[in-house]
């Protein structure tokens, strides 16, 4: 059931109209913010409205808020941005319906594992896995043969490994090998959510040898990261 509406709903309502009206994007997105931390119905509805703005950054942030809330018209606000003109608002619209395990998204998200930009084709294979759908496991395991990008490789096996393919940690460590140090930087966060039992060990001592020879910054920082990340769960178990 829905709470009643209060005053501070009202007030974020006006501040809505205001910064429509006045056009400023950097208001909008500020107030976002603040309905962000409103969990109420009236909040969840600005926020579909925001889908819609002409400003891409404002439907970046959208999306994003947008997946804390449920119901069938967030769902259907979602994958209208599934088409939008910026990749980044679809990435966040993907991201989003994987978090509310949008099942009736999942036939949707399979196309786009064959999309034309490579980042898209990605986060499609790793959201639909994350849906739980089963029958698209046989789909993006034939993608995976057929992909030549190794990020979308990786993100693909990400996908299969949520669910249920049976997939190694041994499966992930060769992508360490790719030049591109995009793929070795999404290689660490994955292991670093697979440091758990056995495994934990055999993460660590990977990193560590990691540390010894990467030349890039990027992943270096993501290592050192996930490490301290990894520690921090394991002292608060």
């Amino acid at each position: 059931m829905n709470r009643k509406i209060t005053r501070s709903d009202i007030n974020l309502s006006e501040a809505w109209k205001i910064t429509r009206s006045r056009g400023k994007s950097e208001l909008k997105r500020k107030l976002m913010e603040r309905l962000g931390r409103n969990c109420s119905f009236t909040a969840k509805e600005l926020l579909l409205c925001l889908l819609k703005d002409s400003d891409k950054w404002v439907r970046y942030d959208a999306a994003d808020l947008v997946g804390y809330y449920r119901g069938s018209d967030v769902v259907r606000g979602l994958m209208e941005r599934l088409n939008d003109s910026n990749e980044l608002v679809r990435i966040n619209a993907l991201e989003s319906l994987g978090y509310i395990k949008a099942r009736k998204a999942a036939k949707r998200i399979s196309l786009m594992m064959k999309d034309s930009k490579y980042i898209i084709r990605g986060y499609a294979g790793s959201v639909l896995g994350e849906l739980a759908v089963r029958k698209y496991m046989k789909l993006i395991r034939i993608r995976y043969v057929e992909e030549g990008n190794e990020w979308v490789r990786l993100m693909f096996l990400r996908g299969l490994q949520k669910l249920g393919e049976n997939v190694s940690i041994w499966d992930y460590v060769r992508f360490w090998f790719s030049t591109n140090y995009h793929v070795r930087c999404m290689l660490v966060n994955t292991m670093a959510d697979l440091a758990k039992g056995a495994n934990k060990q055999i993460v660590l001592d990977f990193f560590r040898y990691g540390l010894s020879v990467e030349k890039s910054r990027s992943v270096s920082s993501t290592i050192r990261t996930c490490i301290s990340e990894i520690r921090h769960r394991s002292n608060s178990c």
